[in-house]
């Protein structure tokens, strides 16, 4: 997974939520659009978590370049705008979900679980390999 938030706070907090997770890993956090599609282009991940609200470019923008270049990709938006139009803007953009910041660590999981589950799903073997940040093994499954 791969976490985008020009905040490192935020950033480094969301990836400690996100890495307590059985089966979740970030493999990744950048700080912006820039960094954020490098690293999607160099290590393609299993889901993109970004904010909306990143400097000169948005995370709007984000979800759309993404989308354009890898539909298949999770991506979620996680934004502090409460207003139902830029939930909105981004599922239109491409975006698998939108959580408000402010509804806590609980609605985040439940979104992360949520694309994550609809990624596994039967797809064309002509999807590429994911090579970065795989879920983790959780303890049962490392036996088996």
């Amino acid at each position: 997974m791969l976490v985008v938030d020009d905040h490192p706070l935020t950033r480094a907090g969301v990836t400690a939520l996100l890495n307590q997770q059985p089966g979740v890993h970030v493999c990744r956090q950048v700080g912006s659009v820039a960094e954020a599609l490098a690293a999607v282009r160099r290590s393609p991940p299993d889901l993109v978590l970004t904010d909306l609200e990143m400097g000169p470019r948005s995370g709007m923008e984000l979800v759309r370049r993404l989308h354009a270049e890898r539909p298949r990709l999770p991506v979620i938006v996680f934004s502090m705008h409460y207003d139902s139009i830029y939930a909105e803007r981004a599922l239109r953009a491409g975006a698998s979900g939108y959580v408000m910041k402010s509804e806590g660590p609980a609605r985040l999981l439940e979104a992360v679980r949520h694309a994550l589950a609809d990624a596994e799903a039967p797809v064309s073997p002509r999807r590429p390999a994911v090579p970065c940040a795989r879920r983790r093994r959780s303890p049962s499954s490392a036996t088996s």
